[in-house]
C-alpha cells in the first residue's frame, strides 16, 4: 500500500540523482580500466556512492514502513520528544 500522505519525508530525487553518479563514475572506471590505468579513486568513489544508494534505499523503507503502519504511540509534541532524547 502506498503511502497516504500527500508528502515523502526524503527526497524523491536523490536515488535518481545516485543513479547518474554511479553511472558516470562506472564509465570512468571502465575507461581506465580499458586503458590498463588503475583508477583507485574512482573505484573508491563508486564503492561510496553505491554504499550511499544502499543507506538512502535502507532509509526509504524504514521511513515508508513506518509511515504506514498504524502506531500511533509516539508523542510527537515538544514534551515526547525531549523526553524521549533523553532531556
Amino acid at each position: 500500500m502506498p503511502c497516504p500522505h500527500p508528502y515523502t519525508p526524503y527526497n524523491d530525487a536523490t536515488l535518481e540523482y545516485l543513479d547518474f553518479l554511479i553511472k558516470e563514475e562506472r564509465v570512468k572506471v571502465q575507461a581506465a580500466e580499458a586503458k590498463g590505468i588503475l583508477a583507485k579513486t574512482n573505484v573508491k568513489r563508486l564503492e561510496a556512492l553505491e554504499e550511499d544508494r544502499r543507506k538512502h534505499e535502507e532509509l526509504i523503507k524504514v521511513l515508508t514502513s513506518h509511515l504506514n503502519s498504524n502506531d500511533t504511540s509516539y508523542d510527537l509534541t515538544e514534551e515526547g520528544f525531549s523526553s524521549w532524547c533523553g532531556h
